[in-house]
């Protein structure tokens, strides 16, 4: 017989009969408190896992022992030496031609602790919402990650300290493969376990529509202003494609 049909059939029972006659048992002490041990433990290791576990970046591909994680303590990022911070060419490289041309929004920025051991470097990732594909000549929409050469951080005066949330730009990207690693300390990091895009010669790859207007890397490219525009920028690229 089903339990409905069991409990319909039980319906015309009273029920402090049925509770009366049911078997009072106590569970042994040591049986209670173990399952309260237990009970403690789990919430202890859901909690650890929501304080922490989200912060770390899985590396499946990767040589074992390289960590990595996202790092928010922009004071201590500051004081860092800058042989901790990777140069554009390691990341992406600076000849050849772009394998995109993407347009898209800020959506967040992160910096990156990649511990290989003895030895941690500092990278960013960007998350952009890509509304235009330039050199195809399409409408896009995704959401891309983007790595950047070093940590971003608010008080330094370079390009990427002005990717705030909601800032439009324009990227030249190059898409990470298999063979684009950082090597260090024998271990092999692959950067597409990190992020689909790295900058096309680093800083030379971004242009940003700001508040004070256009702002771009102006020494890589000696004939543009930064009194155009993005849509004169995009038209600049699909040009040369």
């Amino acid at each position: 017989m089903r339990e409905n049909q069991l409990l319909r059939a039980l319906g015309q029972v009273d029920e402090v009969y049925i509770t009366e006659s049911a078997p009072r048992r106590r569970q042994p002490l040591l049986l209670r408190v173990a399952a309260a041990a237990c009970l403690f433990a789990g919430l202890v290791g859901v909690f650890s896992l929501v304080q922490h576990g989200s912060q770390s970046i899985p590396l499946q591909l990767s040589s074992p022992g390289i960590r990595a994680r996202y790092v928010k303590d922009d004071e201590a990022l500051a004081r860092l030496p800058r042989a901790a911070m990777y140069s554009s060419e390691l990341i992406s490289p600076s000849t050849g031609q772009p394998s995109r041309v993407l347009r898209g929004t800020v959506h967040n920025v992160q910096n990156l602790e990649i511990d290989f051991g003895e030895v941690k470097h500092y990278l960013a990732a960007a998350e952009i919402e890509v509304w235009k594909d330039i050199d195809r000549a399409a409408a896009a929409d995704a959401n891309i990650t983007v790595l950047l050469p070093g940590p971003v951080l608010p008080a330094a005066d370079d390009l990427f300290a002005q990717l705030d949330r909601g800032t439009e730009v324009l990227l030249l990207l190059h898409e990470y493969r298999s063979a684009d690693v950082l090597q260090v300390e024998g271990r092999v990091l692959r950067l597409d376990e990190l992020a689909e895009f790295g900058l096309f010669k680093g800083s030379a790859g971004l242009f940003l529509q700001t508040d004070a207007g256009l702002r771009f890397d102006v020494s890589s490219y000696p004939g543009l202003s930064e009194t155009m525009s993005l849509e004169e920028i995009e038209n600049y690229f699909r040009k040369i494609q």
